[in-house]
């Protein structure tokens, strides 16, 4: 959305259409990595994102933490749970970006898009993860 460069969705069809559906439909599970993130910009769009929801950084926060404290937020990031968990590194928004600006990328670069998707796939991956520890 938003980029300078190449064809982008509009905003109009991406959250009247298809977040509208999938993220009120309470046969679905929504997976996010910060619900909150993703809850500020659906209520800006009138959209209030129901249950059920399952959020990587709060199940990272509740289950890898020592027996005294709950983990930090700083060590629940998502670039820092695919390295520890996966020993997978996920691309930084440095590398993808070169020191420009997100919407200065093509949006059908394989770059951007790799970078888009690695988060997603990942916190799928962590959902596997924290499922077990339960």
């Amino acid at each position: 959305m938003a980029h300078k460069v190449g064809r982008n969705i509009g905003l109009a069809l991406l959250f009247c259409d298809f977040c509208r559906t999938f993220l009120t439909d309470k046969s679905i599970v929504k997976v996010a990595h910060n619900i909150a993130f993703e809850s500020a910009i659906s209520c800006q769009q009138n959209i209030v994102i129901q249950p059920p929801v399952y959020d990587t950084i709060c199940a990272a926060q509740m289950t890898l933490k020592s027996n005294y404290a709950f983990r930090k937020l700083a060590d629940s990031g998502l670039k820092k749970l695919a390295e520890e968990l996966c020993h997978e590194r996920l691309p930084t928004f440095s590398d993808v970006t070169n020191g420009r600006h997100f919407d200065e990328l093509g949006a059908q670069d394989m770059e951007t898009i790799r970078y888009g998707c690695a988060d997603s796939d990942f916190a799928l991956a962590a959902v596997s993860y924290f499922q077990q520890l339960v």
